[in-house]
């Protein structure tokens, strides 16, 4: 009886493979090999293959390389991310380096630290007076918060606070990769895998200039993916910089509207109903809103963006206000200002369908 489920597996394997005597033989192993298998030897049909395996066999296996997507979610504060093996339909969010933060996390501060000899590094430092730096990814957008942190006696090519970024999110590309490699190791050995990403970005920022400041820093972070570790001299990081600008986008890696990957969730509920809506991601240092109007068109669901914008108004902005009075009533009025005007905004652009409600049917906080 085992003789015979060894039989009946053989003969699957090889229609799958292309062996069988009805199917066309496009395998890459030897037909002497698939001739000599009458018993349907499973073992014995390995050993043969091990031992008169062709030239060609690897690009006949890597002929469908795997692909796995990057999401990542690059915050001002902490940064998030997942990936998905498209091959096995599979997600897995990431458990980022414990030697990074001290802690096995799924949430990586987002900051790096910058010692007195112009390292800079992913881990703080035990020596060589670290200086810590913050917020890089609103730097980029060319919005500072706090104190700006500069190389010393360096004359860099680049904007310090893109080399940063760029090296930052290097590194988590890196560990993602691995983890990932680990995890499928079984599925994944000896072949060539496409990797492709989104990084989220403010809405605002999409159709920007800016946005292209984030494909940038993406082409950068993986032109200099494999050539740096935790640390490493500012001059090389902007040697590498440098480099990546000479190179054309990798259109594989791009930025995406924040809120419209979370408003997915929301939107592809059946019993959302249709309708403007306002959105706002507090973030920790600044606050995403859009108004977008949702209706279904033969049954799809689709999103139309009406109105958007980014402010500096997040948790960790308030929180530094604490105590504040002034400030507190400032910030205040500022995100006042921001839900009035990307409302009055959307209206205008939308006077004759705005008449049909009543109320908006949000903000929907996320």
């Amino acid at each position: 009886m085992e003789r015979d489920y060894a039989r009946i597996y053989i003969e699957r394997l090889k229609k799958l493979l292309g062996f069988g005597t009805d199917v066309k033989r496009q395998s890459p192993i030897p037909t002497e090999v698939i001739d000599q298998d009458p018993e349907g030897d499973f073992i014995a049909l390995l050993d043969r293959v091990r031992d008169k395996k062709p030239v060609h066999i690897d690009s006949f296996w890597n002929s469908n390389p795997p692909e796995i997507h990057i999401g990542l979610d690059f915050g001002t504060s902490y940064t998030k991310a997942c990936w998905y093996y498209l091959d096995k339909a599979q997600r897995r969010l990431v458990t980022w380096n414990e030697s990074w933060n001290g802690e096995s996390s799924y949430f990586l501060p987002s900051r790096l630290w910058l010692d007195s000899e112009n390292v800079l590094h992913i881990a703080v430092p035990q020596e060589k007076q670290p200086r810590e730096i913050r917020y890089f990814k609103m730097a980029v957008a060319g919005q500072y918060f706090g104190q700006r942190i500069l190389p010393g006696g360096l004359k860099l090519l680049s904007d310090p606070y893109r080399i940063y970024a760029a090296f930052y999110i290097a590194r988590c590309f890196e560990w993602i990769e691995q983890q990932a490699v680990s995890v499928e190791a079984a599925n994944l050995k000896n072949r060539s895998i496409v990797w492709s990403c989104n990084m989220g970005v403010p809405i605002s920022y999409f159709d920007s200039e800016i946005s292209q400041h984030y494909q940038e820093l993406l082409t950068a972070a993986r032109h200099m993916q494999k050539a740096i570790t935790d640390s490493e001299p500012m001059e090389w990081l902007d040697a590498l910089y440098q480099e990546a600008l000479q190179k054309p986008l990798d259109n594989r890696f791009l930025p995406v509207p924040e809120l419209y990957a979370e408003a997915c969730g929301v939107f592809s509920d059946f019993h959302t109903p249709e309708g403007y809506y306002t959105l706002f991601d507090v973030g920790g240092g600044t606050v995403d809103g859009a108004v977008m109007r949702f209706e279904r068109v033969a049954g799809e669901p689709q999103v139309n963006f009406l109105t958007a914008s980014v402010e500096a108004l997040g948790a960790e902005v308030v929180e530094s206000c604490r105590g504040n009075g002034n400030k507190l009533h400032e910030l205040r009025s500022k995100l006042d200002h921001q839900t009035a005007e990307l409302i009055m905004d959307a209206k205008h652009k939308a006077q004759a369908d705005w008449r049909e409600y009543r109320y908006l049917p949000g903000p929907y906080p996320i």
